[in-house]
């Protein structure tokens, strides 16, 4: 296939940069300039969002109806959504706008026939700040009929709060309230959630794809349903950095009641960059005396073979490095009573009593969950399935780059603490 070179007539390109420009585009398969036409629009929205052109993108110019994407977002997992959700979009020859709920019109709604909202919900069922005004107006009277409107919903959330994804039904609700016709079931991710996000994506896109206009050009890329295309092969949320610790240093005096570090990391050839204000993920390890007690509990052997994310690991290293052993939460809990077949445990996980739920579940861990309601005779794997992937703890960054190139400074509190008849630790 014959890709024409551009003219340096009318083009805001250097002599320098048009030479690599048309070199580059000449190497490009079909999905390879699919994928980098998505990701120029990130660029560009990214870059205008910088010069002070405000937040969202503008509509990306394809074939079939327009997609507009709400996006309610508070640590910006929604943002990293919406951007992967219009990077496909566009690989499909799809029309696609992304917009912050905070900077979208209200009377635009009624307009809308293709609606995609991605929404994380805050704390205890809270909308994030930039959702707020937005969840408001659509539960008003001022919310317009939306028949002839087609939606989609996907909620991000944590499951160890009780109104798990609680802004991700309540969108989901009150579209279909309005009239909306509602494009696939609305999912809810936990922590980590790109694998069900990306899922989801395929459904909404492969209805959206079908009403697109025959000899569009409609093409499904290469883009991985398990994952995001766009996440590259640096460090990140999926590929951590193994960060060499520098400074452990108490900074409390003798006889202090709180114990408080700073701790100093090295990222030297990480490639990672921050700003002040940004916050550090850091996986933590359980401890290995939590580990132990819930193997006894269940009568496991530290070396049973388990399959967590595909790879074969021995129980005693998947609870140690993989495993979320600290926090329950309702859908753990759900599993696990029923492999115990407990009338009570069932009764606890009701989401009819969310205050039941909430009073058990806070200062306990899946060991005391294990100890009052014995597993014997559990399988590892099946105890292995109930359990989420440890989530990355978030820590505000306590240094600048400027003033510690290639450095990571954070101030973190030790917990120590009795509850439930046992020493707490973290």
């Amino acid at each position: 296939m014959h890709i024409p070179t551009l003219n340096p007539a009318g083009t805001p390109l250097s002599p320098e940069q048009l030479q690599v420009f048309n070199q580059f585009v000449s190497t490009l398969t079909p999905e390879q300039a699919s994928w980098v036409s998505g990701y120029l629009a990130g660029v560009q929205a990214a870059l205008h969002a910088k010069s002070g052109g405000g937040a969202g993108t503008a509509p990306v110019t394809g074939h079939g109806p327009e997609v507009t994407v709400l996006v309610g977002s508070q640590t910006g997992n929604s943002d990293k959504v919406a951007e992967e959700f219009k990077n496909r979009a566009i690989a499909r020859k799809l029309k696609v706008q992304v917009k912050s709920m905070g900077d979208y019109k209200f009377p635009q709604l009624k307009y809308e026939k293709r609606l995609v909202v991605v929404v994380s919900t805050h704390g205890e069922g809270d909308p994030p700040d930039n959702a707020k005004e937005f969840h408001e107006m659509l539960h008003s009277k001022r919310a317009p009929k939306l028949a002839g409107t087609k939606f989609a919903v996907l909620g991000l959330g944590d499951s160890s709060y009780t109104h798990f994804c609680k802004m991700g039904v309540d969108f989901d609700q009150q579209f279909e309230k309005l009239g909306a016709e509602r494009i696939t079931d609305r999912v809810d991710c936990d922590l980590d959630y790109e694998d069900k996000a990306a899922a989801w994506m395929e459904q909404v896109l492969t209805v959206l794809a079908a009403d697109v206009p025959v000899g569009a050009g409609v093409q499904v890329t290469g883009s991985s349903v398990s994952g995001f295309a766009s996440e590259g092969a640096g460090y990140g949320k999926k590929n951590p950095f193994p960060a060499t610790v520098l400074e452990n240093l108490i900074l409390n005096g003798r006889g202090a009641d709180k114990e408080t570090r700073h701790i100093e990391l090295s990222l030297e050839g990480s490639g990672l960059t921050y700003q002040p204000g940004d916050s550090l993920g850091v996986y933590p390890t359980n401890h290995p005396e939590l580990v132990q007690g819930v193997m006894d509990r269940l009568g496991l052997q530290p070396d049973d073979a388990v399959t967590v994310g595909g790879e074969t690991r021995s129980l005693q290293h998947a609870l140690l490095h993989q495993l979320e052993i600290t926090t329950l939460t309702r859908p753990m809990m759900k599993h696990y009573g029923a492999l115990v077949a407990s009338k009570k445990l069932a009764a606890l996980v009701d989401e009819k009593n969310p205050d039941r739920f909430a009073a058990y579940v806070y200062g306990r861990d899946v060991l005391d969950l294990v100890t009052e309601f014995p597993g014997k005779g559990i399988q590892a794997q099946e105890f292995v399935d109930t359990l989420r992937k440890i989530p990355p703890r978030l820590y505000s960054l306590a240094s600048s780059l400027s003033a510690h190139p290639d450095e990571a400074h954070l101030t973190v509190s030790v917990v120590r603490y009795d509850a439930h008849k046992r020493r707490r630790l973290g």
